[in-house]
């Protein structure tokens, strides 16, 4: 059972896996999360916005934060939890993304009536639920990090589709999986299973490249250690 009711619930700072995540949050330029324990699952880590940005781990992850598959594990979930959480990656449809994407762009002060003009984000786009996430989005002011993202979303925003943001999702989550193992065995075993090849073309090229041998660095990762 997960009890996550307050944020004194978490497990403390020396905690092994809480030492691990935070690390590793620092290292990927990410917010360091609470981790709560949920003892009714034995892999994986899933993660949520309440009661504040947290992470839940099961009992293989907890018990061995240090080892490759784990710390994959923990990159793709502070990932996920980065960029909206479990709802946002796993829970929500194509057309409650464009609506999020849309709202979220108003909410810096863009314009997006000339997006709403063109049929598929027309169809798409979902009134009642862009209020209700406008009614909880803090003020514009405190979205300063978005607006430039907003702002070039706003002038070619017609070129989004919901799928390509998913790709990104995925990407993003290899990347931060590989980064986090300082192994990319775990986050390549995961791409030939899950495919397509494009997919593993793509993590090679980033494993290869200077972002990835400099995160190693950050992470306190020899070069030679795996490859």
């Amino acid at each position: 059972m997960c009890i996550r009711d307050r944020p004194s619930d978490a497990l403390p700072a020396n905690n092994a896996v809480v030492m691990v995540a935070q690390s590793i949050a620092r290292a990927l330029g990410l917010p360091t999360p609470l981790v709560f324990f949920d003892d009714t699952v034995d892999g994986g880590v899933q993660t949520s916005l309440e009661p504040a940005p947290c992470l839940m781990v099961g009992r293989r992850v907890a018990a061995n934060p240090a080892d490759p598959n784990v710390r994959d594990t923990l990159g793709r979930a502070l990932f996920r939890l980065a960029t909206g959480g479990d709802a946002v990656h796993q829970h929500t449809t194509d057309e409650q993304l464009v609506t999020l994407v849309l709202a979220l762009c108003h909410a810096t002060g863009q314009n997006v009536d000339h997006l709403l003009a063109i049929d598929r984000f027309r169809d798409a786009f979902d009134p009642a639920l862009a209020n209700a996430l406008a009614a909880n989005l803090p003020a514009e002011e405190s979205l300063e990090d978005l607006v430039d993202f907003a702002r070039a979303f706003a002038s070619n925003g017609d070129r989004f589709h919901p799928s390509r943001l998913r790709a990104g999702f995925t990407a993003g989550q290899d990347r931060a999986g590989a980064a986090s193992a300082g192994d990319p065995r775990p986050a390549l075993a995961i791409g030939l299973a899950e495919g397509p090849l494009v997919r593993v073309r793509a993590l090679i090229s980033y494993l290869v490249s200077d972002d990835h041998l400099n995160l190693r660095r950050a992470l306190g990762y020899h070069l030679g250690d795996a490859s």
